[in-house]
């Protein structure tokens, strides 16, 4: 039934013809819930890192893994967003 009710607004706007306006929110939320699966990740590495090691090591854990993530799920897909843009323009 909760599927459902995910599906009905979603099917309502593409029947309307909205694909863009579907493509920018799913975007939207697809980014908002990775960057608090990144917030996740770090707390929980945190939290072992404490627990098994204690001292300064599960801060610099959490740093570490942050800047990883981040370069990973967020810098790369910017990078080449930006190089495919350059290319069209150079080519266009």
């Amino acid at each position: 039934m909760f599927g459902f009710l995910l599906i009905v607004p979603f099917n309502s706007a593409f029947r309307h013809h909205e694909k863009p306006y579907l493509v920018r929110v799913a975007n939207e939320l697809a980014i908002a819930a990775m960057v608090f699966l990144a917030f996740s990740f770090t707390g929980i590495l945190l939290l072992v890192s404490d627990v098994v090691l204690g001292g300064l090591a599960p801060a610099l854990a959490r740093g570490a893994s942050a800047v990883f993530i981040n370069v990973l799920w967020f810098g790369l897909p910017l990078l080449c967003r930006g190089q495919e843009r350059s290319a069209r323009a150079s080519s266009g």
